[in-house]
């Protein structure tokens, strides 16, 4: 595929706002390295790469990264794209990323993901991430409708991956473990849901890390494994572990999590379940669920926790009578508080005071 023109149409964001007309860009996918990948894309856009401490990436006219990607040695690649186009681009990005994990986090305008081999297509919109599998002969294509074309892709290669995490794939739900594995090879996968703020966090602080160096280098792949961490973990969330009749949108989520800070903010308080469910606006059975799903503990359970953790800093400070510290945290109960205590840390509190 050709382009229409070659540095002319690099547009910076100063000149992105005096775009008014409808673009698309269309990036095919079917290479391995990121170095070759960047190098072929440099060449049809009549650009030169640039290769440094394994980042490879292009500039455009103002020495803005547009294209960046690197191979970390965990068995994830990380590609960024952060580029404005004036017009309709048809780009073919060499990947063969077969036998990867394709997870996709979108902070511009909405792409269209399709597995060229099963015509199976998904659409990420701005704000949302997307772990997507086709059926690994490598042909995928990434169709953007807008004039910004911004986003991450994570690859994990999974042989190499497992081989460097020496753990078990127990602990993952059976739907991303089957991924890693390789089996059901023959299907397309794909699992669609927004940022939450953690997730938009790191996504940010990846776009705004320009800096070539070793210390950036480690950053960006502690990044790319936060956001490997995070989507697993809201496909448990939202996927596999809700056996309930229950829906939760993202709102839900987003309150339940606040009602932890609420609990933190409060911690000497006797909060009910009830009372959490109205502050929440959710009902109390779907509340328990939910709380469950986001924090791994039921509410009580959560609430035991915190208390004990806020209980064991206060007497480490040693300011506070063991009594004092159990009002503080919420227990009138000694006695109970001391025993407690005791079974989470292997010590009671009157000891912890006298070290």
């Amino acid at each position: 595929m050709h382009l229409k023109e070659d540095r002319s149409q690099i547009q910076t964001h100063e000149e992105y706002s005096e775009t008014v007309e409808s673009r698309s860009m269309k990036l095919v996918i079917h290479n391995k390295k990121i170095s070759g990948n960047i190098t072929s894309l440099a060449k049809q856009l009549g650009m030169e790469m640039n290769s440094d401490c394994g980042e490879c990436y292009i500039k455009d006219e103002k020495d803005a990264k547009i294209f960046r990607g690197i191979d970390f040695a965990q068995g994830l690649s990380l590609f960024i794209s952060n580029y404005y186009q004036k017009e309709d681009l048809d780009l073919n990005l060499t990947f063969n990323k077969m036998k990867d994990l394709t997870l996709f986090f979108n902070q511009g305008e909405e792409i269209e993901i399709s597995d060229v081999d099963s015509g199976q297509i998904c659409k990420v919109s701005p704000g949302q991430m997307c772990i997507f599998d086709g059926k690994r002969k490598g042909n995928y294509e990434f169709l953007n409708a807008g004039e910004h074309t911004k986003f991450l892709i994570v690859w994990v290669d999974k042989e190499k991956f497992i081989e460097k995490s020496g753990c078990e794939l127990e602990s993952l739900p059976d739907e991303i473990k089957q991924l890693l594995e390789e089996k059901d090879a023959g299907k397309t996968f794909q699992y669609t849901t927004s940022f939450n703020p953690a997730v938009a966090k790191i996504v940010r602080k990846i776009f705004g890390s320009e800096e070539i160096n070793l210390e950036n280098k480690l950053f960006l792949e502690s990044k790319a494994l936060e956001l490997l961490t995070y989507i697993f973990k809201n496909f448990r969330i939202e996927k596999s572990e809700n056996q309930s009749n229950y829906k939760f949108t993202e709102e839900d989520f987003k309150q339940i999590k606040n009602l932890a800070t609420v609990m933190k903010e409060n911690i000497s308080e006797k909060l009910t379940v009830k009372e959490l469910a109205k502050l929440s606006g959710i009902n109390q059975n779907k509340l328990q669920i939910g709380f469950k799903l986001t924090h791994g503990k039921t509410i009580n359970q959560y609430l035991v926790k915190i208390r004990l953790e806020a209980a064991h800093k206060l007497v480490e400070e040693g300011k506070y009578s063991v009594a004092d510290v159990a009002e503080k945290v919420g227990y009138t109960n000694k006695g109970y508080f001391a025993k407690i205590f005791q079974e989470e840390f292997g010590s009671l509190p009157s000891d912890l005071a006298h070290e």
